[in-house]
This record gives C-alpha cells, sequence and structure tokens, in this order.
C-alpha cells in the first residue's frame, strides 16, 4: 500500500502539472485539508461531462469510480449529482477540468 500524500498537496501539483500543460482546472468546492475525497468533473465542450470519484484499489494504488453508470451526462445533471455527494460527504472536494479526452481521467490513477 502506498502512502497517501494529504489531499491539499497532491491537488495542488496535479492542478499545477495540468496548467503548465495548458489545460483550465478549477477547485469549485475545497474539503479537508489532509484526507477529503476528490470528486472530478471532466467538463467536454459538447456541454456533457463524465464525473469520477477518487479511491484505491485492492492494492492501495489510487484509481478513480467512474459516476452515474460511467456515461456523460448533460453539465447540469453533473452539477446536481455533484451537489449531492457534496451534501452526503461534506469533506469532499470538487474539481473541474475542461477535458477533450472523453471517458479518460486527467489525473495519475486507473479508472476503475
Amino acid at each position: 500500500m502506498t502512502e497517501q500524500i494529504p489531499t491539499h498537496i497532491w491537488l495542488d501539483s496535479q492542478i499545477r502539472r495540468l496548467s503548465l500543460l495548458g489545460h483550465y482546472v478549477m477547485i469549485v468546492r475545497r474539503g479537508n485539508p489532509s484526507s477529503g475525497t476528490i470528486i472530478l468533473q471532466c467538463r467536454y465542450r459538447d456541454g456533457t461531462s463524465h464525473i469520477y470519484t477518487q479511491t484505491r484499489d485492492a492494492t492501495g494504488e489510487l484509481a478513480w469510480l467512474t459516476a452515474l453508470s460511467g456515461n456523460a451526462v448533460a453539465d447540469r445533471d453533473a452539477d446536481a449529482y455533484i451537489r449531492d455527494a457534496i451534501a452526503f460527504d461534506p469533506d469532499a472536494w470538487a474539481v473541474e477540468i475542461a477535458w477533450d479526452n472523453k471517458g479518460t481521467v486527467p489525473f495519475e490513477g486507473r479508472i476503475v
């Protein structure tokens, strides 16, 4: 199992890396700085989004769970999902990225 870096440090490094590559990334809501789960919204130019939630796989490696059955949904539906998820887990972080590669995650970790 890998040692877990505090959420705010890990996320800052990922945002910096993606920003240097020219991607727009925004923290929509800050959660628990040391251990909050990240909810990632990948927004596409066609007005749809995929939602992923940060998790760990069976070996302890970073991974991403798809939400909403793994389907791209209208941005308003994705926004509603994130509002509900934060109401359920107030420690969660909400992060949004303008992303062109549907079905992929811009952060390290695989989709499970």
